[in-house]
């Protein structure tokens, strides 16, 4: 569509776009105009995507295009296969300023810094899926606790939460309810992971992206994974930086906490 206007439609999750959104600048040589709709808490974080002339939020009015697809379909019209999956995920700009402030706040702190999401939204379509998908912050305990590493929470604590009233909370650094209020929807969690070391998480948003932002990611999924994560593979061909630990029995985690927790002393004595 040279010189057309070109409009990527959002579809699915929060996840699903940021995972996605690496195909939206190959189209820019394609196209004459690009808007690009994400969902409203994507906004600030995707404003200044390059090779996009305009982000829209979903709701909003989406000026006139020529034509529009969906941004899932973006893959097969680009003919992508397993070996051609783009993994040059340097399209999303962070606050520079942000990380420089959590970066010195966290470099008074000792050990490896490690950010933990054990659980997505509350409210997610789908209540099996949503458990299936998040652990019992229990399960935790012993990395938490690692005196070699510095636990950060990267979900948002509200008062009375697991993070409160699990025992478990003078272990960890929280940033709680002013991390992304208002229009920063993932703008401060994006600074704070780029100041990291690691990140350990179920498989939500934050882990794709953690690992988009190019930060080391250990992602913990269970037996019946969705199929981007394929089968009977520990790496992901979408995230370079990614490593996979499966569940072996349905709703089975302890094991792989085990093996987790093994991974992480090892990755400790290696930075030493």
């Amino acid at each position: 569509m040279p010189g057309g206007h070109l409009l990527v439609e959002m579809e699915w999750g929060l996840g699903d776009i940021i995972m996605f959104s690496r195909f939206v600048p190959l189209l820019r040589d394609r196209v004459g105009k690009l808007t690009y709709q994400v969902r409203p808490s994507l906004l600030a974080l995707f404003r200044s995507m390059p090779g996009v002339d305009i982000v829209v939020a979903e709701g909003d009015t989406v000026p006139t295009a020529d034509a529009r697809v969906r941004l899932m379909s973006l893959p097969d019209l680009l003919g992508t296969t397993l070996d051609t999956i783009p993994t040059d995920l340097g399209f999303l700009a962070v606050d520079e300023i942000r990380v420089a402030a959590f970066e010195e706040e966290l470099s008074r702190l000792p050990g490896v810094k490690l950010g933990l999401c054990w659980r997505g939204r509350v409210d997610f379509a789908s209540e099996l899926d949503a458990v299936q998908r998040s652990l019992r912050l229990g399960y935790f305990a012993e990395i938490i606790r690692n005196p070699g590493v510095t636990s950060i929470s990267l979900v948002k604590s509200e008062p009375g939460d697991e993070l409160s009233t699990s025992g478990l909370a003078p272990y960890f650094v929280d940033f709680g309810r002013p991390l992304d209020d208002g229009e920063d929807a993932f703008v401060d969690t994006a600074a704070l992971i780029k100041s990291l070391d690691l990140v350990i998480s179920c498989d939500t948003s934050t882990a794709h992206l953690a690992a988009t932002l190019g930060c080391p990611v250990w992602l913990l999924l269970p037996l019946g994974a969705e199929w981007r994560w394929f089968v009977d593979r520990s790496d992901s061909p979408w995230y370079p930086g990614m490593r996979l630990f499966r569940q072996k029995e349905q709703n089975i985690w302890s094991d792989v906490i085990v093996e987790v927790e093994q991974a992480l002393d090892q990755y400790i004595l290696e930075r030493q």
